[in-house]
């Protein structure tokens, strides 16, 4: 290879600078991809996409570098994260947040494996997917695209989806690159690319782990790094975190990718490089493989080395790290390319009502059965007084929102309940709340989003009145919360019967939630974030719902933890519980298990979520959840910043949620001091058994 042809293998191309009135422009292209690409971005950007039209891009693109450059090697044709929620669907598969919210890693890691035969089958070969930031602030602009606010869940989560993003041969792979390394989540104003203050020890133990564990376990091959500084050090220029964090200590071997303007930001956000010289110098020295956007390395790439800014040494690095990611999932095998453009080539017309080529009409059926198993996991019932819900069979229901016509046509379907009478109304600043007549309860929708203030979203005055306002004509009241944010229930009125949170949005968000209503569906959801009282000063109070809260219209006892008194530092441990679904209604509980450090080095959590198991259990069914816990799980960064076991005192913790603990057990540690490396770390594993009669 060139020097020329290295340096387009590290720099990535937008569909945007490729066309000419929506179409692909042979000059464009002669002059973009002359040398060829690491990538092509943002094909969905396309004025007017469709499945076909898509399929017929990609099918050009990759013709165009097979056919006119010297070394025929294909580009990525990379996404960004609206695509894991598909790309033609809207919103059809639940947000990263509503997947925590399900614990149900086994349903993510299907839905991923569903989504990745999807994109696929467009031409699509690399997605910057899944978010792996653990929140450290519930009024963080970056929530929805988390899996929550503890680094086990976040993790088991990633692993899942990666394992599903993966598949079970290299041919039609796609690459999930996860983002974003390493994410300042806990930045005080909640802003998704500000700067951060923390510790080593914080870094690795919190904010790294989720991607240690996704490196170890799934095999992660992509990471994006995070447009932020931490203590200082912007992430995309910094070799302490892209080459001794991340590859030293974590083991990664994979392709780094740097964010939107990620390099060009070192420059104009951080201002720690003064031009695109120095810059892109900065970015490949410190491990950045490829820049998605800014145009920095293709335009210095060659400066840089002349005057020996970088070596053609890290340059060969980075090329050979581009090339073993496309030869890994099969784009240097040539089938899938040849197929995409083969596809492309057979006469789909973009305007035409034939489904494209590869897009398999099962694989949609079974994508959007996935998804909408998804959401109706994902849905969070957090305040049932008195049993309120589910919604009698002969309730007549007054609806208010500022758009609930579409929860009505739902509502009247997923029921299929005889006597729901649906009236609606909108929230608007009125003197008093009209009540339809005969109305036996309200429901009241409230949508939240982020704000950029440093805290969290207020309702406004005219929701907080209406709900006054239907509580004082002794209505029972429920409240369904939806949107991107956290939510400051502590501002709702104490009176309210029920309150359930909606993660997911769309058609397939509003059938979950009226099948949840209704009872059609036992709500099992579970919160991936704890739910402060009231905005502002929230780091300083506690949860009003703890982390792993979520109530069923079920009721389960758990019995005693049962496990042995002492372990060894270089052993495991078998953990038990027995449920009992003590209710005349099917459902599933989520087996939390916690673990605390009595006396160490350094201050360790009160709750550490160390394992989870769902349970479905039939009326008056009992069931033993057994969890096997490595040693491993009880590692910490030491003030030397060695990551050990020691022996001590363990306290195990089982319950419901993270402050709904029904059992807990003293576990001491026995044996040498152990030092671990994070390649070692071993996830809790978990199953059920029957209780004989």
């Amino acid at each position: 290879m060139t020097v020329t042809e290295k340096i387009a293998q590290l720099s990535a191309v937008r569909v945007a600078d490729l066309i000419t009135a929506g179409e692909l422009d042979t000059e464009k292209l002669a002059q973009r991809l002359s040398f060829g690409t690491a990538a092509v971005t943002g094909v969905s950007s396309i004025p007017d996409i469709d499945p076909a039209r898509y399929l017929a891009v990609c099918g050009r693109l990759q013709s165009y570098l097979d056919g006119q450059t010297r070394l025929g090697i294909p580009a990525f044709i990379c996404e960004g994260p609206h695509s894991q929620q598909g790309l033609f669907n809207g919103d059809l598969i639940p947000p990263a947040i509503a997947m925590a919210a399900s614990f149900d890693t086994a349903l993510v890691r299907e839905m991923a494996g569903e989504l990745r035969a999807q994109l696929s089958a467009l031409g699509v070969s690399q997605i910057l997917a899944p978010g792996l930031a653990v929140v450290r602030a519930p009024h963080w602009m970056g929530l929805s695209g988390s899996f929550g606010a503890q680094p086990y869940l976040v993790g088991r989560m990633g692993v899942a989806y990666l394992r599903g993003m993966r598949g079970e041969t290299d041919q039609g792979n796609v690459l999930a690159t996860a983002m974003s390394f390493v994410t300042a989540s806990s930045h005080p104003a909640g802003e998704a690319q500000g700067g951060v203050h923390l510790g080593r020890r914080e870094l690795r133990e919190i904010l790294a782990e989720p991607f240690a564990a996704a490196i170890r376990e799934a095999g992660l091959s992509g990471i994006v790094t995070a447009d932020t500084t931490i203590d200082g050090i912007a992430c995309t220029g910094a070799p302490e975190v892209l080459s001794d964090l991340l590859r030293t200590e974590l083991g990664f071997r994979g392709l780094v990718v740097s964010a939107a303007n990620g390099v060009r930001n070192l420059i104009e956000r951080h201002r720690v490089a003064a031009d695109e010289l120095s810059a892109t110098a900065l970015a490949l020295s410190a491990g950045v493989d490829v820049e998605l956007s800014g145009g920095c390395y293709s335009a210095t790439l060659e400066d840089a080395l002349e005057g020996q800014l970088i070596n053609i040494e890290a340059l060969d690095t980075a090329v050979r790290r581009v090339l073993w990611q496309k030869l890994q999932i099969g784009l240097l095998d040539d089938q899938p390319v040849k197929s995409v453009a083969d596809a492309a080539s057979a006469g789909v017309e973009p305007d035409s009502e034939t489904p494209a080529a590869g897009a398999d009409s099962d694989c949609e059926e079974q994508l959007s059965r996935l998804a909408a198993r998804l959401a109706d996991e994902a849905v969070v019932l957090v305040k049932n007084t008195l049993g309120a819900l589910p919604l009698s069979t002969d309730v007549r229901l007054a609806l208010y929102g500022d758009d609930i016509s579409a929860l009505a046509n739902a509502l009247s379907v997923a029921g299929l309940v005889a006597g729901v009478q649906v009236e609606t109304s909108q929230i608007a600043d009125q003197a008093e709340v009209l009540i339809p007549s005969g109305c036996d309860a309200a429901i009241v929708c409230l949508e939240v989003e982020p704000t950029d203030a440093g805290e969290l979203p207020r309702f406004g005055e005219a929701q907080l009145n209406l709900l006054r306002d239907l509580l004082a004509c002794e209505l029972p009241v429920s409240v369904v919360l939806s949107g991107t944010s956290a939510f400051a229930i502590g501002l709702l009125p104490a009176e309210l019967s029920a309150i359930l949170i909606n993660w997911s949005p769309g058609a397939v968000g509003l059938e979950a939630l009226a099948k949840a209503l209704v009872g059609k569906v036992n709500p099992s959801g579970r919160l991936p974030v704890a739910v402060p009282q009231f905005p502002g000063e929230w780091a300083t109070q506690a949860p009003l719902f703890g982390f792993g809260h979520g109530l069923t219209y079920s009721h389960f006892e758990y019995g005693e933890l049962q496990s042995v008194d002492t372990v060894d530092t270089h052993g495991a441990i078998e953990v038990s519980v027995v449920i009992i679904n003590e209710s005349e209604l099917a459902g599933t509980e989520v087996v939390q298990l916690y673990l605390q450090d009595l006396v160490a080095e350094v201050t360790r959590p009160l709750r550490q979520l160390a394992g989870f198991h769902r349970l479905v259990l039939a009326p008056g069914q009992a069931k033993r959840v057994v969890f096997q816990l490595d040693a491993s799980q009880l590692a910490y960064y030491n003030r030397k910043l060695e990551y050990v076991v020691e022996p001590g005192r363990i306290d195990l913790m089982v319950g419901a949620s993270s402050t709904d603990i029904r059992s807990r057990r003293r576990l001491t540690v026995q044996g040498d001091r152990r030092l671990f490396k994070q390649q070692q770390r071993l996830a809790t594993q978990s199953h059920d058994q029957d209780i004989s009669p």
